[in-house]
């Protein structure tokens, strides 16, 4: 195993981690980290690979073992999504019966994920306590001790049931009835009487009649029915079983009659292992790391000398309601009384099983599955299958539709008590580091703000490390807390853990739409603008030595970069490697653009807007040119519009003037001196009307005129 050399700071800084380890530990833990060099294996899920066609299987050999050993919890592997695979192994002989203890809340987990391997058991079963209230399953008994009854209530509700009864001597009858203290019938039996209460007696049909028992005579009876008293001891373990109602008990039956290994596995909520990582700056750029795994066993189970995995990835992972009885509804079906059912015919069927399962005369088994080999993680080593038997194979498919898993195996055995935690060595190596500052892309607008301590981190190593914090010493003292997310070999990852108190940096940012081309086809007019964002950044480094900062700048959607050409970037920021000279300051701008356009149907436009685009200095002077000869056009035809709209308004005075005169030459009569001069008048309006028809005629013929110029010119510009 590969060691690297510290210097004198990362090694006191390494022993001052290992000191906290050591005195926070209460318990043995058996584990070595995982060096630069080693490289653990992917993630491996109990999922039953694919089974080939069926086949007549041979009953399956006598084990070769001959010493039994206990049955213990041997391998676990921890999921970062909140699950565990749990698998419990040792060597049985002949019929054997495991018991293990669920919490409820994982039971639907486990009936979903339990498998079990033993190729020697020529029968197998399963049991556990059904998902009900305690009363409604004492119940269901045919003695019933729900709701904590007294013997009088036992007794009645057995009635019919033969029953030794010692009070004292031995009277042997059927129950007939359990009477209280207020029956008259009891009273007249037992010759009691007075206002005292004889309290319950039970009524009994014997050889020599009925007779009637005080219970408070009774010592003690005994049923002859044996299954009320089968039922009576199924009702007790009910109850001592129900003290705990937390728990669930799942019976594991396997019976053979060899000595075999038997194995079995399933999957439960387990708590999120944890990673966290310490770093040191002190010999960049391969600066000491190291990384601890948190691991709890919040369970009541100690895990002792377990092969434990730690496994990073995000599996599909569910809870299905399967320990609850489901019920449906059926349809009642009027009886067929007579005639005859119609034929049907049916479409065969084709199984979908994932196992293939043989029943023959030698015994129960699974078949074979052919050999696979999941593909190699990145960097890693070939995965070792979690079989249940030779008989099982269990891989974790690797493709596109699956997510991508690490796994970190401890070399040696790790034990951790129920109730406990643990911190296991996960990864001690060297990272490739660069001390770097970072302005983030989150900075206000106009605003003044630090920079932020940071690294640039590479991961030269052959591990995915887990996302986690990460504790930053510099100068041989803590430096400040960082936090990495997922990260996998070969990549570029930054982190900052404070400020540095001796750069400033500012942002401003402006804006401008310049128009950079025109278009007019058919009447409409198309102006592109370029949307210029500029921002620009200006660092103050007051401090005597040159710093290197990166420059986060957010992009902006749907934009492009003019300039300055990035280092790299993300799908949300820039970035820019920029050198801070000491007691200077720099100023750094960044260009942005973004094509936009407006589109303008040119025979809607007012007479003014048209005119403002053609006197716009933006416009080019091609465009320009024609929209003063729109501008032109458009003026003409709204003179027309204009002197037509006088000659109707004209017209509009003339015919009511004259109807005027028609009402007063109705009055007056048209033979006097009056009435002669506003029949003069009438004949003169009449004149004018005449006239005024002739020039609306011209004038609409002239706005024809000037809205076809005007339309035609339009259609046709194209520029």
């Amino acid at each position: 195993m590969k060691h690297v050399k510290h210097s004198r700071h990362s090694v006191l800084f390494l022993k001052f981690v290992m000191s906290l380890v050591l005195i926070t530990s209460s318990f043995s833990l058996y584990a070595q980290p995982i060096q630069e060099g080693t490289s653990p294996a992917p993630a491996s899920a109990a999922i039953p690979a694919a089974a080939p066609a069926p086949s007549p299987a041979p009953a399956p050999p006598a084990a070769s073992t001959t010493e039994t050993t206990p049955f213990v919890l041997n391998k676990l592997a921890l999921f970062s999504s909140g699950v565990g695979f749990f698998e419990h192994s040792g060597v049985m002989a002949n019929d054997a019966e495991i018991v293990l203890a669920f919490s409820v809340d994982a039971i639907n987990d486990v009936l979903k994920s339990l498998a079990v391997s033993d190729l020697g058991s020529r029968e197998r079963a399963i049991v556990y306590p059904v998902d009900q209230p305690l009363d409604r399953a004492l119940q269901s008994l045919k003695i019933d001790l729900s709701g904590n009854p007294s013997v009088a209530r036992i007794l009645n509700g057995l009635k019919g049931e033969e029953v030794d009864v010692y009070a004292p001597n031995l009277i042997s009858g059927r129950i007939i009835a359990v009477e209280g203290e207020d029956d008259p019938l009891l009273r007249y039996a037992t010759g009691v009487t007075g206002n005292y209460g004889i309290g319950p007696a039970v009524t009994l049909y014997t050889n020599a009649g009925v007779k009637v028992v005080r219970l408070s005579e009774v010592l003690g009876f005994a049923f002859k029915n044996q299954t009320v008293n089968d039922d009576l001891n199924r009702a007790l373990d009910l109850i001592m079983a129900s003290s705990n109602t937390n728990t669930r008990n799942l019976t594991i039956q396997l019976k053979g009659n060899t000595t075999r290994k038997i194995s079995i596995s399933y999957v439960i909520p387990a708590a999120v292992w944890k990673a966290s990582y310490r770093l040191d700056l002190v010999e960049t750029p391969n600066a000491a790391f190291q990384g601890w795994a948190i691991v709890d066993n919040d369970s009541d189970m100690d895990w002792n000398n377990i092969q434990l995995s730690l496994v990073t990835g995000r599996p599909v992972s569910f809870i299905q309601e399967l320990y609850a009885p489901y019920h449906v509804n059926r349809p009642i079906v009027p009886l067929a009384i007579a005639g005859t059912a119609e034929p049907a015919t049916y479409e065969s069927g084709r199984s979908n099983s994932v196992l293939t399962f043989n029943d023959s005369v030698s015994g129960t088994g699974y078949e074979r599955a052919p050999e696979t080999q999941a593909a190699r993680a990145a960097g890693g080593t070939a995965p070792k299958a979690a079989s249940l038997t030779a008989a099982i194979d269990l891989i974790t498919p690797h493709g596109q539709d699956a997510a991508e898993q690490f796994e970190f195996t401890f070399p040696n055995a790790v034990s951790i008590p129920r109730q406990q935690s643990a911190m296991l060595p996960l990864v001690e190596t060297r990272l490739e580091v660069t001390k770097t500052l970072i302005f983030p892309a989150t900075a206000p607008n106009n605003r003044t703000i630090h920079p932020l301590v940071g690294a640039e981190l590479i991961n030269k190593t052959r591990l995915t490390l887990p996302a986690g914090p990460i504790t930053v010493y510099d100068g041989g003292t803590y430096a400040g807390d960082a936090l990495v997310d997922s990260f996998p070999p070969n990549e570029k990852r930054l982190i900052s853990h404070g400020e540095d108190l001796a750069v400033n940096g500012s942002v401003s940012m402006s804006s401008s739409s310049p128009i950079t081309t025109v278009t007019i086809s058919q009447g409409v007019m198309t102006i592109n603008r370029s949307q210029d964002f500029v921002k620009t950044y200006t660092f103050k480094n007051a401090s005597a030595e040159s710093k290197r900062l990166v420059l986060e700048h957010p992009i902006t959607s749907g934009a492009r970069l003019v300039s300055p050409t990035y280092t790299e970037r993300t799908d949300t920021v820039y970035r820019f490697t920029l050198t801070l000279a000491p007691g200077q300051e720099l100023s750094y701008e960044v260009k942005e653009e973004r094509p936009a356009y407006e589109r303008i149907t040119l025979g809607r436009l007012q007479p003014e807007t048209l005119l403002s685009y053609s006197t716009n200095g933006e416009i080019p002077a091609n465009a320009r040119t024609s929209l003063q000869k729109a501008v032109e056009l458009r003026q003409a035809l709204d003179n027309a519009n204009t002197a037509l709209v006088a000659l109707k308004t004209e017209r509009e005075r003339v015919v009511t003037e004259q109807q005027r005169v028609r009402e007063i030459l109705s009055v007056v009569g048209n033979t006097g001196p009056q009435g002669e001069e506003y029949l003069g008048r009438l004949v003169s309006y009449e004149g004018n009307l005449d006239s005024l028809s002739g020039q609306i005629k011209s004038a609409e013929e002239t706005l024809r005129t000037a809205q076809t110029d005007y339309n035609t010119y339009l259609a046709n510009l194209s520029l």
